[in-house]
């Protein structure tokens, strides 16, 4: 649902960040600023501070799996219970691979 309300910064009227906008409060004052936020692989352009441009350097190694997780080929750590569930939960589908004797 969509605020409409012209004092949110996100509403849709004030909606201008090209990919996600968070609304953040001003301590000790009862104001609401806009952030606009990139996802990862990007990053904010400190020009406009809107919009979203590819950072210059490659992505940071994901951190170590906890326990009771898996790691994918790709570093990332999905929780097991998505192994073996035939759904590509990995970007490179290592968590479907060698499933041999599991149940469907």
């Amino acid at each position: 649902m969509m605020c409409a309300d012209s004092r949110i910064p996100c509403s849709s009227r004030h909606v201008d960040c090209s990919h996600f906008c968070f609304i953040v409060g001003m301590e000790g004052r009862h104001v609401l600023q806009r952030h606009c936020g990139c996802p990862q692989g990007m990053t904010i352009n400190t020009t406009d501070h809107r919009t979203c441009v590819p950072t210059p350097e490659p992505d940071l190694p994901y951190p170590d799996c906890p326990s009771g997780s898996f790691e994918c080929d790709d570093g990332r750590c999905i929780a097991t219970e998505f192994r073996c569930d035939k759904e590509n939960d990995c970007s490179d589908a290592s968590d479907e691979r060698n499933c041999t004797g599991r149940l469907s």
